[in-house]
C-alpha cells in the first residue's frame, strides 16, 4: 500500500509541475 501512495504522490507532483509549465507558457 505505501508504494502505491508514493507512486500517486509522485504522479500528482509531476502533474503540478506540468501545469505550472503550461501556465508559464500562457
Amino acid at each position: 500500500m505505501p508504494q502505491a501512495l508514493v507512486l500517486l504522490f509522485s504522479f500528482v507532483e509531476i502533474w503540478l509541475c506540468n501545469l505550472r509549465y503550461i501556465y508559464k507558457m500562457w
